[in-house]
Order: structure tokens, then C-alpha cells, then sequence
């Protein structure tokens, strides 16, 4: 199982919880400007971590969560846990 964006985590961006929606490790949120930008919290993914940043198709700006993909140990695969109580989306 691993890492679970759906359980028991909220999301920030600039300080201020934001609306997302969460499904296992993918999350979908819509940028300040109202374009949608999907984060894949996997190793390299889009929007797992600095270096892998999601794009909004609509303005351009890059974003990904922190903490990032690979900065926390793992949970055991028959655990299903959020990387953290508050997640940040962070522009890069």
C-alpha cells in the first residue's frame, strides 16, 4: 500500500488550507488561476518533490508537495498512512 494522500492529512498552499482531492497517492487541485494540477506522490513522479514539479497546463506554474516523495522513510507495505498530518503545496 505505502503512502496515502487520502487519510488523515490536510493540504496547504501559502499557509492556507486548500481543497483538494485525494485518491490513494495521486492528489488533484485546481491552481490560483482555475487550471487543474495532478500530483503523483511516487519517486519521480509529477509533483513529488522539487525536481519532478506539476505544471499547470493553464498558467504555467510548477508546484509539488513537501514534505517530498523520498525524504521519509516508507511504511511497511501492508500500511496505508499519509506522509504527514499537513501537507504543503509548494511553488517552485
Amino acid at each position: 500500500m505505502g503512502w496515502s494522500l487520502s487519510k488523515d492529512c490536510s493540504f496547504e498552499f501559502q499557509g492556507v488550507q486548500t481543497l483538494v482531492s485525494p485518491d490513494g497517492n495521486n492528489v488533484a487541485w485546481a491552481c490560483p488561476c482555475g487550471g487543474p494540477v495532478l500530483f503523483v506522490y511516487q519517486n519521480g513522479r509529477r509533483g513529488s518533490g522539487p525536481s519532478a514539479a506539476a505544471r499547470c497546463p493553464k498558467c504555467a506554474a510548477e508546484y509539488f508537495l513537501q514534505p517530498s516523495f523520498g525524504t521519509l522513510p516508507e511504511p511497511a507495505s501492508d500500511k496505508s498512512v499519509a506522509p504527514a498530518d499537513i501537507i504543503q503545496i509548494v511553488k517552485k
